[in-house]
């Protein structure tokens, strides 16, 4: 441990601190109950932080923008490659022996755990054993230094949470946060939080001792009038920026290189810490993938506009593995497509995959809602014919069925193509579209969407953030759709 001698300006930061989102047992880093304070372009909590307080790392310098590593970091979580950060040993191995639990780290307000001693921190959001699933190594801050997050799940809660290590002279220090306060990750550190659809927002981190500062470069945050309607303000780096300027800034967000997120596992541990290089290859061949979803689709957060709000959902990834040949080749390519496990599933029916609503009983009226026209995602692999055809081919054969069928139209990548179908104006009414996206081989993957009218801004909208995140999985092409 560190004896450092404190400031004012550090004792008035600790307070501040101890008011945020210190961490652990005595303040488990929650957006809903937390009290975010967006600081601006000249607080000094963030961009000039007391340096008896936070500390430069040895071999590092603090401050400013730090290098972006992401087209560095590993893309396949089974074949992490080596170390990213060679010219810190010491903190390498302070991690690593932490995560192999020979070391404690310093938990605020809970004191020194060992890592499998993750269940004596409070979270109401699971229970049971908590483990460490998947981990991603970065500079959060930064400072030139890497950083480690850790993904968290309870016997019940796969969402549980994400503990962040940092390591500062002879300290590994631990911060928790729950799944909502730390979602999707980008390779310069930045991520999203949410407390709900009129508080969220993205951030970054500022690491202490004695806690963290967020900087909420881009939020919302709202208040009630007099007549007791809610209003939003929207903010974007740090400026009041209209909806249409906030939406735009969180698009642009979005847009970023997601971090890499390797499995926890002993081999990768060595790996990521520069205690076991990668295996040789032979010239032609490659590591195998166990499973390519698993590796390159974490579990993350969406948003979403339903009815005028903004609606943060938790979702996972899931799909179909590519095939891979004797020979190395892959045929035919996989695909993976996220959806929110809360209210949907995905299954698969006569080769084809399907995302459909779970089932809810409402008593006494199962015969109504079982004539409802079907509400689904239906995903089928078309190979050998190009998007084009394919539609035209499908829309062919629905002009007998529905009354509305749109000619097909190229989307904006100019080589996948959608068309709208329709069945009349009544409420129950069958509508929807469809979506040919290129496996990039001359094959077409097509995504049929089908709900009824009066679901369209429900199912509807959910439909199509879904399929926005359809990726075609090609080892060989490394291609995305």
């Amino acid at each position: 441990m560190c004896n450092r001698k404190k400031s004012k300006a550090a004792i008035a930061l600790m307070l501040v601190l101890t008011l945020l989102l210190t961490g652990c047992k005595a303040a488990y880093a929650d957006p809903d109950t937390a009290n975010r304070s967006p600081v601006t372009d000249n607080d000094p909590q963030v961009d000039n932080p007391p340096k008896d307080d936070i500390q430069e790392k040895p071999g590092t310098k603090s401050g400013g923008e730090g290098d972006n590593i992401g087209d560095v970091l590993p893309k396949i979580s089974d074949n992490p490659g080596t170390n990213q950060y060679p010219e810190d040993p010491a903190v390498l191995q302070a991690y690593l022996s932490v995560l192999e639990g020979s070391r404690k780290f310093d938990c605020l307000g809970v004191g020194d755990l060992k890592i499998d001693q993750l269940n004596q921190v409070e979270n109401s959001l699971g229970d049971g054993a908590v483990t460490v699933t998947k981990l991603a190594v970065l500079d959060m801050d930064s400072d030139a230094a890497p950083e480690v997050a850790l993904e968290l799940k309870a016997d019940n809660n796969a969402y549980y949470g994400f503990l962040l290590l940092d390591c500062r002279w002879d300290t590994v220090y631990g911060y928790f946060l729950n799944y909502r306060g730390f979602m999707d990750l980008k390779t310069d550190g930045t991520f999203h939080w949410s407390s709900g659809a009129a508080k969220n927002g993205y951030s970054k981190l500022r690491f202490a001792d004695n806690g963290y500062v967020p900087n909420d470069f881009i939020y919302t945050t709202s208040h009630q009038d007099a007549q007791g309607n809610t209003l939003v303000s929207y903010y974007a780096d740090h400026k009041s920026v209209t909806e249409a300027e906030f939406r735009q800034a969180c698009a642009q967000q979005d847009a970023k290189e997601a971090a890499m997120w390797h499995a926890f596992t002993e081999e990768n541990l060595k790996v990521l810490f520069g205690t076991n290089d990668k295996p040789a290859e032979q010239p032609g061949h490659s590591t195998p993938i166990t499973s390519y979803i698993e590796a390159l689709f974490p579990p993350k957060g969406s948003t979403i506009i339903m009815e005028g709000y903004i609606v943060e959902i938790p979702i996972v990834a899931g799909g179909r593995e590519p095939v891979i040949g004797e020979d190395g080749t892959c045929k035919p390519p996989g695909f993976a497509i996220y959806y929110d496990p809360a209210l949907f599933y995905m299954t698969e029916e006569n080769g084809n995959v399907y995302i459909r609503g779970i089932p809810v009983s409402y008593p006494g009226k199962e015969d109504f809602y079982a004539n409802l026209p079907p509400t689904e995602i239906e995903i089928r692999y078309i190979p050998n014919v190009a998007p084009a055809v394919d539609a035209e081919a499908v829309r062919n054969e629905m002009l007998g069925s529905y009354q509305t069928v749109s000619e097909p139209a190229a989307m904006q990548n100019g080589k996948d193509v959608y068309l709208n179908f329709s069945n009349g104006t009544n409420w129950d009414s069958p509508c929807g579209d469809i979506k040919f996206f290129s496996d990039g081989r001359g094959g077409t993957f097509r995504i049929t969407s089908r709900y009824f009218l009066e679901a369209s801004e429900g199912a509807g909208i959910r439909f199509s953030n879904m399929v926005s995140t359809f990726t075609v999985i090609d080892p060989q092409a490394q291609s995305k759709s």
